[in-house]
């Protein structure tokens, strides 16, 4: 008999749940790739849109910027045939303005210069004029509270400095000087001073008072008069006192150079000395202004140069005939024969350098304050001042003619003079003002005019260079510098 076992296995309780999870897994897998699916093409239509969207903004800005471009090219094209008719217009406008400009030339070859202004300062006072070299520089002898008070300038470079130092002050009356290499010559209370192009001393030498602006006598050759009345001729050189000095004031003090310094711009008698002298060196005559001690007005000194003979200067004449005695610099005729000044009595001198007698006088009916200037033909333009005229008068040897009178100018500075076709002056511009006039000394036609802007003070002279450059300045330090075009 058979025994046959039957082997019954069952199916596990866990199977048929984990079949389930696995069907739910894959359908909610095709769900979600169904759904990506969906959102990726609602996505590419999106970007589709709002590319084309782009596309059509940026075809309608093309389409304006060009309708823009047109418009602008057709109103270029307008100013272009405008700007054409213009330019026709305006040839014809320069060719009358040059015939113009040529029919004033033919009346006066000097007054065809046109002037460029640069304006600058000092940073102090200023009671001398300036002084041009032989190149391009200029120098300023200031009075400040501090820092430099000489001062060198570029005066082809808009008033660049060059250098500059500080000296003894009290001495702001002085002028510098420079010689034909521009080696600069000035005076301190005390000391008389020499600078190559630069700013180191070349030498310092004492002297009794202060000088004055010096002269330059003869190549190599400086003379120099102090407030006080010491006369020395140094060697421009070496610096050393060429000769024996002259006394022209007895009893000075030469341990006080500063006394009687403050009597000198006001021209008072505690100032011997108050003015710089003048010379012809076709006379070898020197001519200062000296107010002696106890004297009622000052006088006119004349000194003869005496060059490679003891003494190198002799006192020649001593003049009272000026009335009420001369004020300001005087200054020589070019023979050296005559010598015009500015009277107390507001009349113009010439005096005979010969011996001091006068010639003739001419009332001007103001107070010149500041010197004349004369051509080399005799024609002298009087000093100015508040409340001057500007006046040329013509010395006819024994006698002045007053040769023109401008009643409407106010010259407030001596007139300088480039030849005998143009003048300057600093006159009065309206009720505060000062303006550069540019006149013809033949008969004073106003040539032009040029406004100083924010002038202050008053003006201390105008300097004209070699190259006709032009230069004022004004007590309160403001320096105006002028090139011929």
């Amino acid at each position: 008999m058979d025994e046959r076992i039957i082997e019954t296995r069952e199916t596990p309780a866990w199977q048929l749940p984990a079949i389930v999870v696995l069907g739910l897994i894959a359908v909610g897998g095709l769900w979600f790739g169904w759904n990506a699916s969906t959102k990726l093409d609602s996505t590419q239509q999106a970007v589709a849109a709002q590319l084309k969207s782009t596309q059509q903004a940026v075809q309608q800005d093309v389409s304006s910027l060009k309708e823009r471009l047109a418009q602008d090219e057709k109103a270029n094209a307008d100013l272009q045939g405008d700007l054409n008719v213009v330019t026709k217009k305006l040839r014809i406008t320069q060719g009358q303005l040059k015939v113009a400009r040529a029919e004033a030339t033919k009346l006066n070859d000097e007054t065809t210069q046109k002037l460029t202004a640069l304006d600058s300062s000092v940073k102090g006072e200023l009671a001398a004029q300036v002084a041009l070299g032989s190149g391009n520089y200029l120098a300023v002898n200031a009075q400040s509270a501090g820092g430099c008070s000489l001062m060198v300038w570029e005066t082809d470079d808009k008033a660049r400095q060059r250098w500059c130092t500080r000296l003894v002050q009290g001495g702001g009356l002085s002028s510098p000087l420079f010689d034909g290499f521009d080696n600069l010559y000035i005076g301190q209370p005390g000391a008389m001073l020499s600078f190559p192009p630069t700013q180191w001393i070349r030498w310092r030498q004492p002297v009794i008072g202060m000088p004055t602006t010096p002269r330059i006598l003869a190549p190599g050759q400086l003379l120099v008069v102090t407030h006080l009345g010491q006369v020395l001729v140094f060697d421009a050189q070496k610096g050393t006192v060429v000769g024996t000095s002259l006394d022209l004031i007895d009893g000075v003090n030469p341990t006080d150079s500063t006394r009687g310094l403050a009597d000198c711009q006001p021209m008072r008698p505690r100032c011997p000395v108050a003015a710089a002298p003048a010379f012809a060196s076709a006379t070898g005559i020197v001519v200062v202004s000296l107010w002696e001690p106890n004297a009622a007005a000052p006088a006119l000194v004349g000194l003869r140069y005496r060059p490679g003979r003891p003494p190198l200067l002799t006192r020649e004449w001593t003049s009272d005939a000026v009335g009420q005695g001369p004020i300001a610099s005087p200054v020589l005729s070019a023979d050296g024969s005559t010598v015009y000044v500015n009277g107390r009595d507001e009349h113009l001198w010439a005096i005979n350098t010969a011996d001091g007698k006068p010639k003739w006088s001419v009332p001007l009916n103001y107070l010149a304050q500041t010197p004349p200037s004369v051509s080399p033909d005799g024609l002298i333009v009087a000093g100015g001042g508040p409340g001057a005229k500007l006046v040329a008068v013509r010395d006819g040897g024994d006698h002045g003619d007053v040769r023109w009178t401008r009643d409407d100018i106010v010259p407030l500075s001596t007139s300088s003079r480039a030849g005998n076709g143009v003048g300057y002056t600093v006159a009065k511009d309206g009720e505060n003002g000062q303006a550069l006039l540019v006149f013809d000394p033949a008969d004073g036609h106003t040539v032009n005019r040029y406004p100083l802007p924010q002038a202050t003070g008053w003006p201390v002279g105008v300097s004209v260079g070699h190259d006709r450059r032009v230069v004022t300045a004004t007590s309160d330090g403001q320096v105006y510098g002028f090139a011929p075009a």
